[in-house]
């Protein structure tokens, strides 16, 4: 087991401000950890008709693995976790692409559900510079909308995408612990990734793990909890808890089933929990963790 251990994106990745011509570059004085201030950066991509550019991005290897995201204040944005901790070009369907729209729990993800083995792309990492400590690459890819319901959205390609000069962090991983059974089979974590972020006035917590199959857990809850049950509700605005399942880049979110914070520090989380997916025909049973935040 890895694991990524995230801050907040609106604090680890610190949000900057561009105006809208084509390329633009990222303030390289906010980006995080970024040992080289005189280093320009990008992150863009062509989609739609128009080129999106981020406003803040970042990476991080840990491990085996790889993870490059850029977003924008709003919360658009992509995110790549590849398994591998050099040089090299990543194809998308076995790697975890995605792209997600401005406040959206669901997004467009680089595997076709109905034909798996589909050549969607691909993620190339064409530089590390570790004198500045920063990556550099390109990615293609054509994304698939994941909700786990709907079928009538149209893929989008999303082509000419570009990062330059993104500075990195190497995270050690930890001996954090996560588990659970989907139906009476065993959910086994290849990574775990913490994160602390906020929305709409609200500090949550938010607990993920990946498989070696790219199926992800998530548990998301208000930073303020204390030790307690919690029920899930299915709201996905004022929850205090919620919970979702991603199988084959389909995202199920949790609609009933509740969280037990068994205790909890100022740097440590231990729980349980269970919960039905929205969509899903099987229970999340059993499920436990025991993580630093």
């Amino acid at each position: 087991m890895k694991k990524f251990k995230f801050k907040s994106l609106f604090l680890l990745i610190i949000t900057v401000f561009l105006s809208s011509c084509n390329d633009e570059k990222l303030d390289p004085a906010l980006l995080v950890d970024n040992p080289n201030p005189q280093v320009d950066a990008i992150f863009s991509a062509d989609f739609d008709g128009t080129t999106w550019n981020a406003t803040a991005a970042t990476a991080y290897i840990s491990g085996n693995l790889i993870r490059i995201e850029g977003i924008k204040a709003n919360g658009e944005g992509f995110s790549f976790i590849v398994s591998g901790n050099g040089v090299g070009t990543f194809p998308a369907k076995d790697n975890v692409v995605s792209y997600t729209p401005a406040n959206s729990d669901f997004g467009y993800f680089a595997v076709n559900p109905a034909i798996p083995a589909e050549n969607t792309g691909s993620v190339s990492i064409t530089q590390i510079n570790t004198a500045t400590k920063t990556f550099s690459g390109d990615f293609n890819f054509k994304g698939y909308w994941s909700d786990g319901l709907t079928t009538t959205i149209p893929p989008i390609v999303f082509s000419n995408g570009v990062f330059l000069n993104i500075p990195y962090v190497i995270l050690s991983p930890v001996a954090d612990t996560f588990s659970a059974k989907v139906g009476l089979n065993e959910f086994i974590d290849n990574t775990i990734s913490t994160s602390v972020f906020s929305l709409n006035n609200v500090e949550l917590l938010s607990i993920e793990a990946l498989n070696s199959s790219n199926n992800s857990m998530t548990i998301t809850l208000d930073n303020n909890l204390p030790a307690g049950t919690y029920p899930i509700t299915g709201n996905i605005s004022n929850g205090v808890v919620k919970a979702r399942y991603v199988q084959d880049n389909l995202i199920y979110l949790a609609e009933s089933g509740s969280v037990t914070i068994t205790s909890k520090t100022a740097t440590r989380i231990v729980g349980t929990f269970h919960f039905f997916a929205n969509g899903f025909p099987l229970e999340i049973t059993e499920g436990q963790f025991d993580v630093a935040y």
